[in-house]
């Protein structure tokens, strides 16, 4: 997320309705919940441990979610239409901060989807 951090701190102040186009609210909708695709992560994703991803995954996951908090408080009354900065996996995409956001959330919901699967039913 340093590319997020880096976008936000140097948008305008103002609060409004962030914008989303096309291709990438097509691409927030792929990686979203209702997507039902099984698709496979990106090899720059993909956890480090493979013998055992469960291990590292939660503590990251846990980090990961602090920080994504600590930039939306960040992010409270700024533009988030403005800084739009390239897509970790693809340099084609371009994100503004707000589409940023949604996408994260998006695909953390979708996680814990997967997660609530992996549960044993009681």
């Amino acid at each position: 997320m340093p590319k997020l951090e880096s976008a936000l701190e140097a948008l305008p102040k103002a609060v409004v309705d962030y914008k989303q186009g096309f291709v990438i609210k097509r691409f927030i909708r792929f990686a979203s919940p209702e997507n039902k695709l099984k698709l496979k992560a990106p090899k720059l994703f993909k956890p480090v441990d493979q013998e055992n991803p469960a291990a590292s995954i939660i503590d990251k996951l846990i980090q990961q979610q602090k920080k994504l908090t600590k930039l939306m408080n960040q992010a409270m009354g700024l533009n988030l239409n403005h800084g739009k900065f390239p897509s970790p996996i693809t340099t084609l995409l371009k994100f503004t901060p707000g589409q940023a956001f949604l996408l994260l959330v998006r695909h953390q919901q979708r996680h814990c989807l997967q997660i609530e699967r992996l549960l044993p039913a009681e």
